[in-house]
């Protein structure tokens, strides 16, 4: 046993020199943490702009530039470690290059207040992913679910190209998205409710999409359910409110508990990337691109 788990840490380790770690969801610190980041072995992150589910939307749009104009200092102050990236392609190129590529996500849809063209706006500063403003667990019923102007935004989201993030969603929200959407989506930091239900778990599985884990207390358990119920192509990691430099610990873990090091990489990296493509794909058939 100790040797097979043994000769399973040796082969993941091999070929995350070629897969990216991916971190679904990187809460914006005030300065770079670059040291956790590096030990953690990080090789893109998706670093939220947070917005508190009860600030109204022009307060919100201003909270969003704010924290975008920190992100964009770090980026200017550090660029021997990261380097911008908005698409799959662009992280496996910078992950090559010995670089953490760096994404940007809204965790607060409510940012946009209302307008389309705010989202497009933030698209073109390279915002990638968004929390669509919804009844939210946080602030109202798990069984609100999504109003005309959302749909309109998950409906603007696949024609841009960005993920839709379901990490604020209510249960009822989540399930009118999940019918609404023409591309897979995200929970990049677990779901908006406290435990996704099987329900949603096996929709997103029928979607393509995947739940970003967060490494924190249960998230082993918490894996192993999703791939009960959805399957092993739908789990990704997030650091969340946990510790960035524990990710290196997920590897003998996951193997211990009879993960394939090809189960390893797809929740390290390969399925966000899949995703990510996927959303791609969507984007160019809805332009005619395809």
């Amino acid at each position: 046993m100790r040797v097979t788990l043994l000769t399973g840490i040796l082969l993941v380790l091999m070929s995350q020199r070629e897969i990216p770690l991916i971190d679904g969801h990187y809460s914006l610190p005030r300065q770079a943490d670059t040291a956790r980041s590096r030990a953690g072995q990080v090789g893109a992150q998706f670093w939220s702009l947070t917005i508190p589910p009860s600030m109204p939307g022009p307060e919100a749009l201003r909270a969003v530039l704010e924290q975008f104009d920190l992100f964009d200092q770090i980026m200017t102050r550090e660029p021997a470690t990261y380097e911008r990236a908005t698409t799959a392609d662009d992280i496996e190129h910078i992950f090559k290059a010995g670089k953490i590529a760096a994404l940007l996500g809204v965790d607060g849809g409510q940012s946009i207040d209302r307008s389309l063209s705010v989202l497009r706006a933030l698209y073109k500063l390279g915002v990638r992913s968004m929390t669509p403003e919804t009844a939210s667990c946080e602030t109202t019923s798990a069984n609100a679910g999504l109003d005309p102007f959302g749909a309109s935004v998950v409906n603007e989201m696949n024609w841009l190209g960005m993920l839709v993030d379901l990490s604020r969603a209510s249960n009822q929200a989540t399930l009118d998205i999940l019918r609404v959407t023409k591309a897979p989506v995200i929970f990049s930091r677990g779901g908006g409710c406290p435990l996704l239900p099987d329900e949603t778990l096996r929709k997103v599985r029928e979607n393509g999409g995947i739940v970003m884990v967060p490494m924190t207390t249960g998230a082993l358990d918490e894996i192993d359910r999703i791939r009960t119920v959805a399957g092993i192509d739908h789990i990704g990691i997030a650091s969340g409110s946990g510790e960035v430099a524990k990710f290196p610990d997920l590897t003998p873990e996951l193997l211990r508990r009879n993960y394939s090091a090809d189960d390893v990489n797809k929740i390290v990296g390969l399925n966000m990337l899949r995703v990510m493509r996927e959303v791609e794909r969507v984007s160019d058939k809805l332009h005619g691109r395809e």
